[in-house]
């Protein structure tokens, strides 16, 4: 009976505690520091809207890879039964 209060006792705190890591709040700058740096092989500096849209290298569109012709597969020597 004690042994589980004292599990209570000692994991309500850790519990409170855990419980702060997911407030949300609004983010900022802390004063004299810029938000971003301009990437070196870029011309203009991106704005929030660029950053967030990713380029299409980033996710290239799907190819669709129709299967023409079927063939047999050769024996695989490695493709044991088990033991």
């Amino acid at each position: 009976m004690h042994l589980r209060w004292a599990i209570i006792a000692g994991l309500l705190p850790v519990a409170f505690i855990l419980g702060g890591c997911g407030q949300r709040g609004t983010l900022s700058m802390p004063p004299g520091h810029s938000p971003q740096v301009k990437p070196e092989t870029s011309r203009v500096m991106p704005d929030k809207q660029d950053l967030m849209n990713p380029p299409s290298q980033a996710r290239p569109d799907r190819t669709q890879d129709i299967l023409l012709h079927s063939t047999v597969r050769t024996e695989d020597y490695f493709d044991l039964p088990p033991r």
